[in-house]
């Protein structure tokens, strides 16, 4: 992971957060870096998503080459979402994550008042059998377990090959 911050993750108190753990049945906490609090996402000893991609200059390289119709496959905490919506070279946006709560997460700690949410659509299905439409960029942003160089790549290209004539960005791990 590279250690230039492209922008501020959310600051979230520790009470909002267990009030948002009691709702949403996932574990979310703050890990304090270098004075930032960086929200962690876990399903028991799994984690989800965490906050460190705001210290990652290749995850906002890709945020700011999306334009026109955008789709983002993984929703985590959501920075690619808020990010894209507030372009205005983002005209809409369409999620696909697999898990509810995942959802629930987002809505909590973004709410409905940021830039362009309006050009923001979220569907709750599996982002490797979503049946494609035309975009004019996508984002796959589904990172998980641990897996090897050779698997991540080929997961990777397999996904890649789905969408013809559309520029996909995904961050390489590797």
């Amino acid at each position: 992971m590279r250690t230039m911050k492209t922008c501020n993750p959310p600051q979230i108190s520790n009470e909002k957060l267990l009030d948002i753990n009691n709702n949403i049945g996932l574990y979310v906490f703050n890990r304090e870096y270098k004075g930032d609090n960086y929200i962690i996402v876990k399903d028991g000893s799994t984690n989800i998503d965490t906050a460190f991609n705001y210290l990652d200059e290749q995850y906002g390289d890709i945020i700011n080459k999306l334009v026109g119709s955008v789709l983002i496959l993984g929703l985590g905490i959501g920075r690619g979402v808020v990010e894209a919506c507030g372009k205005s070279d983002v005209k809409k946006i369409m999620v696909i994550e697999k898990d509810i709560r995942v959802i629930n997460l987002f809505w909590e700690l973004h709410g409905t008042g940021f830039e362009g949410v309006k050009k923001l659509s979220i569907i709750e299905g599996d982002a490797i059998s979503h049946k494609s439409k035309d975009y004019d960029s996508v984002f796959i942003d589904i990172h998980q377990p641990p897996i090897n160089k050779k698997t991540y790549r080929k997961n990777m290209t397999l996904l890649k090959s789905r969408f013809i004539n559309t520029t996909v960005h995904y961050i390489d791990l590797y």
